[in-house]
């Protein structure tokens, strides 16, 4: 894996639909797209609906194509890392 070369206090940015923002910022819009995200798929699961991959493409693309349009939707081409908590996604689809 390759390492950084950014300081560890240094801002990240990120190109989003409301143009280029600072990593704290894009956190609190991302958190409201997973909120969003999570309230659609209890909704699904109370409807019974199968889960495909296009359901899984279609949650994604509800939850973030305000901030991020372009690639809202569609599966990642490229590994990412990702640090999210107490996410009740799990449980859903557990009792799915």
């Amino acid at each position: 894996m390759v390492q950084s070369t950014k300081p560890k206090s240094a801002t990240s940015y990120k190109d989003t639909a409301f143009g280029i923002l600072p990593r704290s910022k894009v956190v609190e819009l991302e958190t409201e797209a997973v909120k969003k995200a999570q309230e659609d798929i209890v909704k699904l699961s109370e409807q019974r609906k199968p889960i495909t991959p296009q359901l899984i493409k279609d949650v994604h693309k509800e939850g973030f194509a305000l901030l991020f349009p372009d690639w809202a939707g569609h599966f990642r081409t490229i590994d990412v890392t990702l640090k999210v908590t107490n996410l009740l996604i799990t449980a859903v689809f557990l009792s799915w």
